[in-house]
């Protein structure tokens, strides 16, 4: 008999013996993004392919998978885990999502087009509408703002670079969305980026979300619900050029 947590992501899989691997993988991937399995969380595969009630073999390929993705890794003796939370992996994420989302909204503007734009103002419309209404999670939830900036841009190498980091940046935004204020202040910042595609400048542009970025990695960084997530690595202690010899002269 399988069991399952209340309210779990993990559920039992039925397909094809051919397919397990691939929906295992998608599975605990999702899972982790939406923070259904908690930062370091252990990662046993007799303990998953009880929960998803399928053999441990596609498991550990889902897990290899996952943690060529950075979604989970291991420890010699000790197995796989949820990747953790840390300030370093919130600086890094940011840093790349800062780059691609800069290259993004310079090649929207460069190659503008009517639809994509149209789009673009409809959906941010719909999440003012969300927000009126006193309902910031669905205004996260509908929020494409991004994802259509993205869009158009027809890059083989950059799309399959975008589809690993946003699994990591939903993860972070699904911290981020618990934060009391936020979206009505992400829309504000997605209205001065508009602004700017409107007057068709991609410097102001780039220069408003450079402001977004940084905005959404502070009060990502400085919020309670990253804090009760996070590790805290500890600082390797620094050794002076004498420390080995008051080592040695120690009785």
């Amino acid at each position: 008999m399988t069991t399952t947590r209340p309210g779990s992501a993990l559920t039992p899989i039925n397909v094809e013996v051919r397919l397990l691997k691939a929906r295992a993988y998608q599975i605990l991937r999702q899972a982790i993004i939406s923070l259904d399995l908690r930062p370091g969380e252990p990662l046993t595969e007799r303990s998953l392919s009880a929960r998803l009630g399928v053999s441990k073999s596609p498991i550990r390929d889902a897990l290899i998978q996952l943690e060529q993705e950075r979604f989970v890794r291991s420890t010699p003796f000790k197995g796989f885990e949820v990747s953790p939370l840390t300030a370093d992996y919130l600086r890094t994420n940011f840093q790349f999502r800062e780059a691609l989302e800069l290259y993004a909204v310079e090649h929207f503007i460069l190659h503008y087009e009517e639809g994509p734009a149209t789009a673009l103002k409809r959906n941010h419309e719909e999440v003012r509408d969300c927000l009126a209404e006193g309902d910031p999670e669905r205004a996260y939830r509908v929020n494409r703002f991004h994802q259509i900036l993205q869009d158009t841009i027809d890059n083989p190498i950059f799309l399959a670079d975008r589809r690993v980091i946003e699994g990591h940046l939903r993860r972070i935004h699904n911290i981020a969305i618990m934060i009391s204020g936020r979206m009505a202040k992400t829309y504000d910042e997605h209205q001065a980026i508009l602004n700017a595609i409107d007057r068709r400048d991609p410097e102001v542009a780039r220069r408003e979300m450079r402001a977004h970025i940084q905005s959404n990695l502070e009060d990502t960084r400085a919020s309670d619900q990253f804090k009760k997530l996070a590790v805290v690595v500890p600082a390797r202690p620094t050794r002076t050029p004498n420390s080995h010899k008051a080592r040695a002269a120690a009785p």
